[in-house]
């Protein structure tokens, strides 16, 4: 991935009469002030096998509520320390994370039925998505109650958390800026 990035934003750099790696220190961007990203993790599988989308999908062998996962979901939306939610290895200096947008979409395919998750927050905590994704699983599946989602938030402890689920299926959908970040700056007017 990194190299496609930094064959595209070279590509856009000479486009635009810019020196070639303006936009990038060491193959990372450093542009600031990503205003959002949005992962759509795991079509969760929740009918039958599905072997032609191993590694594509989580699959559960039990059905879901996607209505109480929903109940669930609502906890964690807003501003919160999501230290239950991060991982170990995380390296973020705050867990304090604002997610805008947890919605639970049912989804009809060929093979059955999925459950789709769509996250959206300005960044995410190392592990968050797929710890947010299990611990809803839990719910769905009638282990916990959805009140115990906001618990496992407030314990911000990382034991209170439900299950990492597997990376299987987790994409980051879209990464949304104020400005468009590889535009040509605006001539300023004499």
């Amino acid at each position: 991935f990194g190299r496609r990035f930094t064959a595209y934003a070279d590509t856009v750099a000479a486009q635009q009469g810019r020196v070639s790696g303006d936009a990038l220190v060491n193959g990372i961007s450093p542009i600031k002030g990503v205003d959002w990203s949005t992962y759509v993790p795991l079509g969760v599988s929740v009918d039958g096998e599905r072997a032609l989308e191993a590694g594509q999908v989580w699959q559960v062998r039990h059905p879901l509520d996607a209505a109480a996962m929903r109940q669930g979901a609502a906890h964690l939306l807003g501003r919160h320390d999501f230290t239950t939610f991060r991982s170990s290895l995380c390296q973020a200096a705050s867990p304090v994370k604002t997610l805008d947008e947890c919605r639970i979409e049912e989804v009809a395919t060929g093979a059955g039925r999925e459950i789709r998750f769509h996250l959206r927050a300005r960044s995410f905590l190392h592990n968050q998505v797929r710890s947010i994704v299990g611990t809803l699983e839990r719910v769905g599946a009638g282990a916990w109650p959805p009140a115990r989602v906001q618990q496992a938030l407030e314990a911000r402890d990382r034991a209170a958390c439900g299950p990492v689920c597997p990376p299987d299926g987790l994409y980051l959908t879209g990464v949304g800026y104020p400005e468009p970040p590889f535009a040509a700056p605006a001539e300023e007017s004499a």
